[in-house]
């Protein structure tokens, strides 16, 4: 069933999903590459396209933090570096920093503008979302978030307008357009599904969106098909091993047909992800709920005699 969403929510959704700062930026290095798969190429710095991999890729957010202090020195007007700090502020509750920092995300997209308008229109509707955050999370200012939703998707639509093609962009519009569809009332889910998957790279954060989709509309078998496409792209990713066990669990779950090994499959994967817990993005946090899942996994068993 479909839920009402708020604005706090939202926001919430989307920042804790790749989309919020999964964003590729324009440098000049010869070695960087182009996470997004474009002809021609639009490479990133070194030290962003490795910050990039180590968040996304492998889910190491303290490899990460390390390698956006780097990208931020060496990469000074590149968005995606200040929209990274951005989102790990988010993860960790440091309000200030990821408010300072979605400012910073909208200034260097303003620079970009007159070069890439495509990107610069992107980034724009990054830093307008990172400010409404702080505005619902921080501040609880639920009326001011209403234009700045409509900021937002005009700045998505200018993006749009300028290159509708861009695999960057419909990146991001796929996740926004996923999250919309799964939350609320009188949505299509399969046409934003569609969408995403035939417009959208990288694979691998195509594949993880279309799991957590799946997952939130309660068709987990898709959902297991979309995170094992993923694990096999990044298969040292802690939070991909994450979301297989929650996938596991409601699968295993299903009324009138229990499959209690798919529980303990998930289990065995809640014990693999808090082996590497220290490569979440709120290691402490993360700790608790993935305790807190594991254990409602483990009496589920128990209480159905399993």
């Amino acid at each position: 069933m479909k839920r009402r969403l708020k604005p706090s929510r939202f926001f919430s959704l989307l920042l804790s999903s790749p989309i919020a700062i999964a964003l590729s930026g324009w440098g000049s290095l010869a070695l960087a590459g182009d996470p997004f798969q474009r002809i021609p190429e639009k490479p990133i710095g070194d030290a962003t396209e490795e910050a990039f991999d180590a968040m996304f890729k492998d889910g190491d957010y303290r490899k990460a933090d390390r390698l956006i202090d780097a990208a931020l020195r060496e990469d000074g007007d590149e968005p995606l570096a200040y929209a990274l700090r951005a989102g790990l502020a988010y993860n960790q509750g440091e309000w200030q920093v990821m408010l300072t920092h979605g400012k910073k995300t909208k200034e260097a997209a303003e620079r970009l503008m007159a070069r890439d308008p495509m990107r610069g229109n992107l980034y724009k509707g990054v830093g307008l979302m990172l400010e409404g955050a702080y505005d619902v999370l921080q501040n609880k200012n639920y009326l001011g978030a209403v234009p700045k939703l409509q900021a937002i998707f005009q700045a998505f639509d200018a993006a749009k307008a300028a290159d509708a093609n861009d695999p960057e962009l419909n990146l991001a519009k796929g996740y926004m357009e996923l999250l919309l569809a799964v939350n609320l009332p009188f949505s299509s889910p399969d046409t934003a599904i569609e969408n995403f998957q035939r417009t959208a790279k990288p694979d691998y954060l195509v594949d993880r969106g279309l799991a957590l989709a799946y997952r939130d509309l309660g068709r987990f078998q898709q959902a297991l098909d979309h995170v094992e496409r993923a694990r096999s792209q990044t298969a040292d990713n802690p939070e991909i091993t994450y979301l297989k066990a929650q996938i596991l669990h409601e699968l295993g779950k299903i009324d009138g047909n229990h499959q209690p090994n798919l529980v303990r499959e998930a289990i065995k994967l809640f014990d693999d992800a808090l082996g590497e817990i220290e490569q979440f993005p709120n290691p402490e946090v993360n700790k608790r709920q993935l305790e807190r899942e594991k254990d409602i996994a483990k009496r589920w068993l128990e209480e159905k005699g399993y």
